[in-house]
């Protein structure tokens, strides 16, 4: 049995890191009794799989985990095992059933099939530079605004390996000063549950590019705002939120149209095959409406 988990860090949990958070669930699905499917090997250990990691300091309510189980269980028992097995910081939101895996069928990595999130960013009630941050943010509205409607955000983008320079305005898929601004109101229901709320309410909505390839965290653009206007930069003044976590089903649908296991053909050569997905991929990015779907969802 293979589900998708979504869950909730909030708390004193956005100071552990993507290789504690693994660690934690590995231990939480232990307690909770489930009967988890193990890796086989000289040290086996528990088949959990994560999307996208989450950046340290930052809260959501948009992770997601699958994992592979050697019993059935109802959806709803799940959700309640996990969440007794675990402490204050971590919630689980809902599980969902996947598909059974075909023989032959190559697997579909959750980290591969994320394309984009939704993230809420806060201006926290601290002061920066002798006054409070907010004050910095005279005209907020109106400056974003004209700042995302620039043709391009060209900044610096530093990877493990080197710095380059980017336009990271293609990145941007939506933005607003509301939930509903960025996506609709059904997927954003939970998506603020568990995010911290300050006082001098100054806070925007983005949907971020979060994909293997195309990747642009929330505080780069925060850093590229704070530049254009002259405003001092201070990443621990700001709450980065994660809302939501979404797939593009367009190349999801054009990979397995174009002979991927699961697909409707499978009997072209694998040159003919790459050929075929780079054409699909391209289109599918060459339009500007790009249908996101939550990882629930799928």
């Amino acid at each position: 049995m293979n589900v998708r988990v979504k869950f909730s860090k909030y708390g004193f949990t956005k100071f552990l890191g993507h290789l504690d958070v693994v660690r934690y669930f590995q231990k939480a699905v232990r307690r909770s009794g489930l009967a988890v499917a193990y890796s086989i090997g000289f040290n086996p250990h528990p088949l959990l799989y994560f999307a996208a990691p989450l950046g340290l300091g930052q809260t959501s309510d948009g992770e997601y985990m699958d994992m592979e189980l050697k019993k059935e269980y109802p959806p709803e028992e799940i959700k309640e095992r996990l969440n007794s097995a675990m402490s204050e910081g971590f919630y689980v939101q809902r599980v969902t059933k996947l598909a059974p895996w075909q023989p032959n069928q190559k697997k579909e990595s959750i980290m591969a099939l994320t394309a984009c999130a939704d993230y809420m960013i806060a201006v926290k009630d601290m002061e920066v530079s002798g006054k409070p941050y907010a004050e910095w943010f005279l005209g907020f509205h109106e400056k974003f605004e004209a700042f995302l409607q620039k043709a391009e955000i060209i900044a610096e983008k530093e990877s493990k390996k080197s710095t380059k320079t980017v336009d990271i305005r293609p990145m941007v898929f939506a933005w607003g000063f509301a939930p509903e601004d960025i996506s609709g109101k059904d997927d954003q229901k939970d998506g603020i549950s568990h995010a911290q709320v300050y006082e001098n309410g100054l806070r925007v909505f983005l949907k971020l590019s979060n994909g293997s390839v195309d990747n642009l965290k929330p505080e780069l653009v925060m850093e590229c705002f704070c530049k254009e206007y002259g405003l001092p930069y201070q990443e621990s003044a700001l709450q980065f939120h994660r809302m939501e976590t979404y797939c593009d089903v367009r190349l999801r649908t054009a990979k397995k149209a174009d002979g991927e296991p699961g697909g409707e053909d499978n009997r072209t050569t694998t040159k003919e095959n790459q050929l075929q997905s780079e054409e699909s991929n391209r289109k599918a990015k060459e339009t500007d409406v790009k249908k996101f779907v939550p990882l629930w969802k799928l």
